[in-house]
């Protein structure tokens, strides 16, 4: 079951200018635009729940992410590439990933907040939670105190409720916490 699903005719057609992005990256051999249409055509498979075609394209522009010396986008695209796993119930290979996400994380290492940092901590969270990891509640911290923090930098009530209610991860990660938090309370 994909985490939420888009309207109906959303995702298909997002996937068609997706596919036609890749197409013309790669007819004029550009290799960063390639990247991110792979990047948002694998996000568009997750959505829908299509995790061998999301996995499939998260994981080809991550040489290149590497090589361009990105690794905050890098672990965006290993958080994904997780993400497609767990829904195949490859929790071997899904832990792995997620192990790599955390040991950059406790180097020291940031998440790009242009990109989805907070799906990246959900998708470890989700990850540590079906493997039995005790580090999971931890993360889900981790995740709610990223989004209490990035949700106190918005001024407008409207637009910070709109922020924490209507993005996907955002959403999703507060259900979580409350969810953790009546468990902890009985």
């Amino acid at each position: 079951m994909p985490p939420w699903p888009l309207p109906w005719g959303t995702s298909a057609e997002a996937r068609k200018y997706g596919e036609q992005a890749l197409h013309l990256a790669r007819e004029i051999g550009e290799p960063c635009a390639e990247s991110f249409a792979f990047y948002t055509l694998g996000g568009l498979y997750r959505d829908v729940g299509d995790h061998a075609a999301s996995r499939q394209c998260y994981e080809q522009p991550l040489s290149l992410w590497d090589r361009i010396g990105s690794p905050g986008a890098t672990k965006e695209l290993l958080a994904g590439i997780a993400w497609a796993e767990l829904g195949l119930g490859e929790m071997g290979q899904a832990q792995a990933h997620v192990a790599e996400i955390l040991a950059y994380l406790d180097a020291g290492g940031f998440l790009d907040i242009d990109g989805r940092p907070l799906m990246i901590y959900l998708t470890c969270y989700r990850v540590l939670v079906a493997a039995g990891d005790p580090r999971a509640s931890e993360i889900l911290t981790s995740a709610h105190t990223e989004l209490q923090e990035q949700a106190a930098r918005i001024p407008d009530d409207a637009l910070r409720r709109c922020f924490l209610e209507n993005v996907p991860e955002n959403r999703e990660i507060l259900r979580e916490w409350e969810a953790a938090q009546a468990r902890k309370q009985s």
